[in-house]
């Protein structure tokens, strides 16, 4: 059952947020934590020792980057990060991944150390389409995974590393450092920061300042609503808008501060059967899945 909520007026934000240097492991323990209780548990634990292995190559990315990158960046001129080092991580996340098949996947491939230049640059412009709002994430398989997971690793570390314009982050329509769409966005907690909207790069996770009780795909704020789940997932409700006939995630720290919009989507995907049955499209891409897993 589906419930209406309504989100109050923020105050004055800060425009930009860098990824944090512990993002992965947060988000890996906030994985395992849903995990725990969730009826799809061994599937979110699977993705929370995928994150543990990101966190270990980020470490050695980010002690060791080179200057694959640098300056300003802005949405329509993006840093480029050269398909060997994506390579790179992908090597290095391969020892640590997990050793069985997420469940539902039914084929769990030996990854080769090496990939061919030519299916890494097939799948890393996919997911760059995906990444980017471009392309629907249907047919995807877990090379594409590997290969997106590896991305994240690249362009979080280059987040961190690389100065971005503040002006080009307010109320922006896509992350200001990579030019990707978001996976949601988050409702900060805390003094100072309370009600604070920030929408949360699929890619980089980037976080950009919008407003709030407007639609981030269409930017119509008269007809939005606010859907969650009855009972379950309080810190998590659907944004929907009556304009474009589509909606995004809200993740709302007050309820649950370690909330994670990447982590906590995996686990709500209840929700997004509920509100496509109400006739949204769901607008906002999750590197992490695959067509037809944990459904």
């Amino acid at each position: 059952m589906l419930t209406e909520q309504t989100i109050p007026t923020p105050i004055a934000p800060q425009l930009r947020l860098t990824p944090a240097a512990d993002l992965f492991a947060q988000r890996g323990r906030r994985l395992r934590q849903l995990a725990a209780t969730h009826t799809l548990g061994p599937w979110l634990s699977w993705f929370a020792e995928l994150c543990a292995a990101q966190q270990l190559a980020f470490e050695r990315q980010a002690g060791s980057r080179s200057d694959d990158a640098n300056g300003e960046t802005t949405p329509s001129a993006p840093p480029s990060i050269p398909p060997a080092r994506i390579a790179e991580i992908r090597s290095r996340l391969i020892p640590f991944l997990p050793t069985q098949a997420p469940p539902g996947v039914t084929r769990y491939p030996r990854f080769a150390i090496d990939i061919t230049p030519s299916e890494l640059t097939a799948r890393l412009e996919r997911n760059r389409l995906i990444a980017r709002g471009e392309a629907i994430g249907a047919g995807r398989e877990l090379e594409d995974l590997l290969i997106a997971a590896s991305m994240q690793v690249a362009w979080s570390v280059d987040a961190r590393q690389t100065a971005t314009s503040n002006a080009s982050a307010a109320n922006a329509a896509t992350c200001p450092h990579c030019g990707s769409v978001a996976v949601g966005s988050i409702i900060l907690a805390g003094e100072g920061r309370a009600g604070l909207r920030y929408q949360e790069c699929c890619l980089c996770a980037t976080r950009w300042n919008s407003v709030r009780a407007r639609c981030t795909l269409c930017d119509s704020g008269s007809v939005v609503q606010y859907l969650s789940l009855e009972g379950e997932y309080p810190a998590v409700a659907a944004e929907t808008c009556d304009q474009c006939h589509a909606y995004t995630k809200l993740f709302f720290q007050s309820r649950d501060i370690q909330v994670d919009p990447t982590a906590d989507d995996l686990a709500t995907l209840a929700l997004d059967v509920l509100v496509g049955e109400q006739g949204y499209a769901r607008a906002a891409p999750n590197l992490l899945l695959c067509e037809g897993e944990a459904a």
